[in-house]
């Protein structure tokens, strides 16, 4: 997990029961328990819990999932997909881990250690 950097420090929270819908822009790490259905960008770690729901693009330091996204994720460490993590995205980020019981349905873009992953610019009036 994330180191003692400013990055890491938890500072968004998405609770079970919760729903968001819209763009959330923050810093620090996030942690999503609920719904989320729009953007996500953070400069340090989002971490998708088992029983969450994304719908939208989410880009971060390193993204973690264990429940189910749809969308892109746009990692600038790492993508982590824990056992059960269903993912219907795009994947661009250096390095990818997979738990054998990970599903991953759409492309992924991983070019070790940062060089030539392509983050594509968020086009106006979609979330970023």
């Amino acid at each position: 997990m994330p180191g003692n950097d400013g990055a890491s420090v938890l500072n968004t929270i998405l609770g079970p029961g919760s729903a968001f819908i819209g763009h959330l822009q923050t810093s620090g790490l996030v942690r999503v328990e609920g719904y989320l259905c729009g953007s996500l960008s953070t400069d340090g770690a989002v971490v998708i819990s088992k029983e969450a729901r994304c719908e939208g693009p989410i880009r971060a330091r390193m993204v973690v999932v264990g429940g189910i996204v749809k969308g892109a994720l746009y990692a600038s460490e790492r993508v982590e997909l824990l056992p059960g993590a269903m993912v219907d995205v795009d994947v661009f980020a250096p390095r990818l881990r997979s738990d054998v019981s990970a599903v991953i349905h759409g492309d992924c873009r991983v070019a070790g250690r940062g060089d030539g992953v392509f983050f594509p610019t968020p086009s106006r009036g979609r979330p970023a």
